[in-house]
């Protein structure tokens, strides 16, 4: 039974998410408020179904207050072109990456044995925001967008450290290829569209479409598969 309510909230989440798609690709955003927000809560009922004789309480509150303030996030970032819901917008999913992150952690410490890993890790993440940010510093900038992008960059870049870091693990080698670090990859792809649309070159309306529509499938992929692992974990 629980499996085929599971099934049934994929496909939900999908059709939801195909129809946000639609809304923006038609230019119907004010319908988006019916579609965006109700995508986080498919899955933390799908989180509650399939967890509900899991003993591992704290992992699983980790993963619900992720999905909150990712909900949170969605919601504030349906009037993203004002900059407070943008910043608050920002601010929850800020504190959605600090749960998923301390999830990570908790089922995959980093280790001092794998310090040389780490670094390098590190060091092509630091690369790669660098690159980012520098290809937008001066939009950034000109909108005193500053300080908030950099924290948002630096946790970004903490949970992509912590996912990858989960593949270390033996017991979890197999959930963390399959969901959590092509989950994380996604989160930063999503992100990183997002910021180009917003802080980029000026773009005409069909393209900032497209670039939208981008930004929701692989958001949308991202929670899925992180969801869906930390699912797996949480019912071992």
């Amino acid at each position: 039974m629980a499996k085929k309510i599971s099934t049934l909230l994929i496909s939900l989440f999908a059709i939801i998410l195909i129809l946000d798609c639609i809304f923006i690709l038609n230019g119907i955003e004010e319908y988006r408020i019916y579609s965006k927000p109700l995508l986080m809560p498919v899955l933390y009922i799908l989180l509650t179904v399939e967890t509900t004789e899991a003993k591992h309480k704290r992992s699983k509150l980790y993963i619900s207050l992720a999905i909150l303030f990712s909900f949170l996030g969605d919601f504030a970032l349906l009037s993203d072109d004002n900059k407070f819901y943008f910043v608050v917008g920002l601010g929850c999913f800020f504190t959605a990456h600090i749960w998923y992150s301390l999830f990570f952690l908790r089922i995959k410490p980093l280790s001092i044995k794998r310090i040389t890993s780490i670094v390098l890790i590190s060091l092509v993440i630091i690369i790669y925001m660098s690159l980012l940010l520098g290809y937008l510093w001066t939009s950034i900038q000109q909108g005193n967008f500053m300080l908030p992008i950099l924290a948002y960059c630096l946790i970004l870049s903490i949970m992509l450290l912590s996912a990858l870091n989960t593949g270390t693990g033996r017991r979890i080698h197999k959930i963390a290829y399959q969901n959590f670090i092509p989950g994380a990859i996604l989160f930063v792809i999503s992100d990183s569209a997002l910021a180009v649309r917003k802080f980029g070159p000026v773009i005409d309306i069909t393209d900032a479409a497209i670039y939208s529509i981008f930004v929701m499938t692989t958001y949308g992929f991202a929670q899925v598969l992180l969801i869906y692992g930390a699912i797996r974990i949480i019912k071992k």
